[in-house]
């Protein structure tokens, strides 16, 4: 019964590290992607001006 609890655990924290790796390199993506769409859109923006 407790190797069954100290296995569990075990197991529990592995999942828990891998799901907060996962949205960690989500949130990453997000913020990249965000980062550069604001920056196309103020290029876009600057030569709107200029033309």
């Amino acid at each position: 019964m407790i190797d069954l609890l100290i296995e569990y655990r075990h197991w529990l924290a592995g999942t828990v590290m891998g799901v907060g790796f996962v949205g960690l390199f989500i949130r990453q993506e997000v913020a990249r992607k965000r980062r550069l769409l604001r920056m196309a859109r103020e290029c876009r923006h600057e030569s709107g001006q200029e033309g």
